[in-house]
């Protein structure tokens, strides 16, 4: 699981919890809960109670998949993710096109350049 960005609840019977990024637009599509498949009238602010044991549990970063083993409280994660070593980016030279983790891009960019000195 990631760490929720702005949690709502669903107001299906099982009061299903997600991100409001990803609850939004479901709903305003008119369609059912993506957990239980519920009918589900509005969308909630989670209660403060919860919000404060979602920011004390360890999260695991969202780039876990491609090897991070990064655990921490939700803050600490948030501020980990946007400089992950483990993240995969496009090359920034033109017709590249290559995709790599982050710690490997510095390397293949002076290799680039040496080759075409």
């Amino acid at each position: 699981l990631q760490v929720p960005e702005d949690p709502k609840i669903a107001s299906c019977a099982s009061e299903h919890m997600f991100c409001k990024e990803c609850i939004n637009p479901i709903f305003l599509a008119g369609e059912s809960c993506p957990c239980c498949r519920g009918e589900f009238e509005e969308i909630r602010s989670v209660p403060q109670a919860l919000k404060s044991t979602l920011e004390r549990i360890n999260w695991s970063c969202k780039y876990k998949e491609n090897g991070c083993g990064f655990v921490g409280p939700a803050e600490a994660v948030k501020k980990h993710q946007p400089q992950c070593p483990e993240i995969l980016l496009t090359c920034p030279v033109p017709n590249c096109n290559k995709t790599m983790k982050r710690d490997k891009l510095t390397a293949h960019l002076t290799d680039d350049n040496e080759e075409q000195q």
